[in-house]
């Protein structure tokens, strides 16, 4: 027994040195390894934040900045207004912090910006960090270095954690950008921190050796004397373990009833026992977690804290009991969370046989507490970073309890003037009754929104705001959380706007009267111009007939002889004179009598081969003159017309002087009638002559329009023909059009509904006559020569 015992008291020493060396040397590197995680992760998360609350302030400006910067050398970025406004920017929200350097880049990797200038147009889109921050995480690294060009110049011997943070705007990511954070000081403490722990490991390993040292040393002599008592040992444990399991029937019993479950493990931490109730509070089978550890069933997604973990296990190892271990697992395909007790259970002999205890689900309160602790979170966020104003105070007494930094600057008061402090000691309601409206009107409806009030600064400047309010519960009192924004140049510039529009509205109301009243006046001469033409016919025309029916008496000699032919001569060109000033005040007067309203048609059935005939009488004589074919295309068994036939002569007549007109010499004039496909009628007059340009036909329907309008023009004429013809037309309810070329001629044709012809008048063809030939357009043209 001496010699086994010797020989245990020396491996247990050489044993315990090796594992005192080895567990104080991992665990120091597992300690310094945490806290540098610990610090870099910290770190990350402030960097995080500050480049985000660095993007919600500088907002569209820096969108504009980046929008901008796309395809700009350094010294233009760097000469650029939007550099510099966002270089002043960094420098002044970075001045007591321990940002060494802020660098911003473009989505395709290149550098826009950075505080170290000679660092800009640099490519990063092969960086791993940039390329993670550009997907929507966040990247940072830990990097030590000897020299560093920060914000305030070069500096040495930096610790830095360099963080890729992606820029968001309008929920896209738009850049990337990377904070540098000195970490150095922590780094110092940390490698301090962890030299201290070592020692202290080293002091506390040992005197757990020389502990356990004297322990072994003393069990030889209680293991002899245990030897001795161990026959009465027995007898008196098979009497308790028949008490024991008496006891646990009854523990059963109750903790069947109760919402905790048992669980029992061997001295390596598996699990050997559950209670059944555990399957009916977490759905988890007994066989299925028997033999496993209790980190072989930790839910590694959730349990993220190690030291936790590492603190448990040192308790197990140490063989201490425990209470209230919460941590998570998977119970089927849902995540839950337990709380456990635990007390280590060890045999007759002193030896650990592992841990008992009770676990029960606390599943729906760990849930509720994250819940509350991630919503607190997000709101101290949205309320520190918020663009518009933000303040809470008690509903009541209007006492602050807390506002945000954009509330302080824009007012102009110092945190420590405004918290514990109500409206009215600070002066900030322009118009009291403005709070106490707003009080009444939260009180009825719980909230407010789009108020408008005035509050005024420190400085004593008033500005106008918006505000929007909502009642927030708290234990000890219900609270108002106030956000406003600064509407002050919005209503300036609305009233600037609304003042201009009212002049602008005068200003037309003004001209459109004028033009009005010219409108007015311009009518009234125009019909008293018409009035007066029409009315003015019968004086205008009588004369005129005297001195064509004096002058062709004359001509003809009538009453005798005249020696003279030169007189004979004269009397024919006061005739001819006469006729071209009757036709041009004929022509006036129709037109005059056209716009007055005043010209009546004198309808009746006309026989337009007649009609066509005739008309061509009357021109034949001039195109005889110039060796013009005048062709009459018509047949005679058309349908008469319905109209005033002198004034269809009339645009016959205008028709056909102008194409004898503006016919050369030998060329063609072919006159044509046709039943359109709607049972109208076309009267159509053609030639080979000049011919006009399509943009001048506009010109020609015009009064007075003509083509060549010089002094020393070609062709004589007053330009009134076919802008009377084509209101003739119109009267018949009919529509001239004319389809020219020029150098090719010209086609004028007449289109009359179906309304202006008489098929009961119309003559029965014989079998002899021509038959209608029907055209593409599903017009009838009856063909045919005179």
């Amino acid at each position: 027994m001496r010699a086994m015992m010797y020989s245990l008291v020396r491996h247990f020493t050489v044993a315990s040195a090796i594992t005192i060396i080895l567990v104080s040397s991992a665990l120091g590197f597992v300690i310094h390894d945490r806290l540098t995680g610990e610090l870099v992760s910290n770190t990350e998360m402030r960097n995080a934040s500050l480049a985000r609350s660095f993007a919600n302030t500088l907002g569209p400006s820096l969108k504009q900045f980046l929008d901008r910067a796309v395809g700009k050398s350094a010294e233009e970025l760097v000469a650029s207004e939007d550099y510099q406004k966002i270089n002043f920017y960094f420098r002044l929200a970075t001045a007591e912090l321990d940002v060494l350097k802020i660098e911003v880049f473009l989505l395709d990797g290149k550098t826009v910006y950075s505080s170290e200038q000679a660092r800009l147009g640099e490519d990063h889109s092969a960086n791993s960090g940039f390329l993670a921050a550009r997907s929507g995480d966040v990247a940072s690294s830990l990097l030590f270095r000897a020299q560093f060009n920060a914000f305030e110049g070069t500096v040495t011997d930096r610790d830095v954690v360099a963080s890729y943070v992606p820029i968001y705007f309008a929920g896209e990511i738009v850049g990337v950008l990377e904070v540098f954070s000195d970490v150095t000081v922590t780094k110092e403490k940390i490698a301090a921190l962890t030299g201290e722990l070592l020692a202290v490991l080293v002091i506390l390993f040992g005197l757990l050796f020389l502990v356990l040292y004297l322990i072994v040393r003393r069990a030889d002599g209680i293991m002899t004397s245990q030897y001795h008592e161990k026959q009465r040992e027995v007898e008196e444990r098979e009497q308790a373990e028949l008490a024991l399991r008496d006891s646990e029937s009854r523990m059963q019993d109750f903790l069947e009833a109760a919402s905790e479950w048992l669980w029992e493990t061997d001295d390596q931490h598996r699990f050997t026992y559950f209670s059944s109730r555990m399957e009916d509070v977490l759905g988890i089978r007994i066989e299925d977690a028997l033999g496993k550890s209790r980190l072989d069933m930790v839910d590694r997604s959730f349990e993220t804290d190690d030291d936790k973990w590492s603190d448990h296990i040192k308790d197990l190892d140490a063989r201490k009991p425990f209470h209230d271990f919460i941590y998570a697992l998977r119970a089927g395909n849902k995540q839950a969370y337990i709380r456990i007790n635990g007390v280590p259970v060890f045999d007759v002999n002193g030896g650990f046989k592992g841990y008992r205890g009770t676990g029960n689900n606390v599943t729906l309160r760990i849930l509720a507490e994250q819940e509350r602790a991630r919503a607190a979170q997000q709101f101290s966020l949205a309320f520190r970073a918020s663009p518009a104003l933000v303040a809470i105070s008690g509903l009541e007494t209007g006492v602050h309890h807390d506002v945000n930094e954009k509330w302080l600057e824009n007012l102009g008061f110092a945190r420590e003037d405004v918290i514990g402090k109500n409206a009215e000691e600070l002066g900030i309601w322009a118009e009291p009754e403005d709070r106490e409206r707003l009080i009444a009107e939260i009180t009825a409806h719980g909230h407010v929104r789009a108020f408008d009030a005035k509050l005024k600064a420190k400085t004593g400047e008033v500005r106008d705001y918006l505000l929007d309010g909502e009642v927030i519960a708290f234990e000890d009192e219900d609270r108002l959380m106030l956000v406003a924004q600064d509407i002050t140049a919005r209503k300036r510039e609305r009233e600037t706007l609304q003042e201009a529009h009212d002049v602008l509205e005068r200003r037309v109301r003004a001209r459109t009267q004028e033009l009005y009243e010219a409108k007015e006046s311009a009518e009234m001469a125009n019909r008293a111009k018409s009035e007066f033409l029409a009315n003015m016919s019968h004086e205008l025309r009588t004369p005129l007939n005297a001195v064509i029916g004096f002058s062709d008496i004359i001509r003809h000699e009538m009453f005798g002889k005249i020696a003279e032919q030169t007189y004979l001569d004269y009397a024919s060109h006061i005739k001819d004179s006469g006729e071209h000033l009757l036709k041009l005040i004929n022509d006036i007067l129709d037109v005059s009598a056209i716009e007055a309203g005043k010209l009546e048609l004198r309808e009746e059935e006309v026989d337009i081969f007649s009609v066509v005939e005739s008309c061509m009488r009357l021109v034949n004589e001039r195109a005889k003159k110039k060796s013009l074919a005048l062709t009459n295309t018509i047949t005679e068994n058309l349908p008469q017309l319905v109209a005033d036939e002198r004034r269809i002569k009339q645009i016959l007549i205008n028709i056909l002087s102008n194409s004898v007109k503006f016919t050369p010499r030998g060329g063609e004039i072919t006159v044509g009638a046709r039943l359109d496909g709607r049972g109208g009628m076309i009267l159509s007059v053609k030639d080979t002559g000049i011919g006009i340009d399509k943009d001048d036909i506009p010109k020609v329907l015009s009064p007075f329009g003509q083509v060549d309008s010089s002094l020393a023009r070609q062709y004589e004429g007053t330009g009134l023909g076919l802008h009377l013809t084509r209101n003739l037309a119109e009267l018949h309810g009919g529509r001239l059009v004319i389809e020219s070329e020029v150098g090719q001629g010209t086609e004028v044709s007449v289109h009359l509904p179906p309304g202006r012809v008489s098929y009961e008048s119309s003559p029965a063809a014989s079998e002899e006559s021509d038959q209608p030939i029907v055209d593409e357009d599903g017009a009838k043209t009856y063909t045919g020569m005179s």
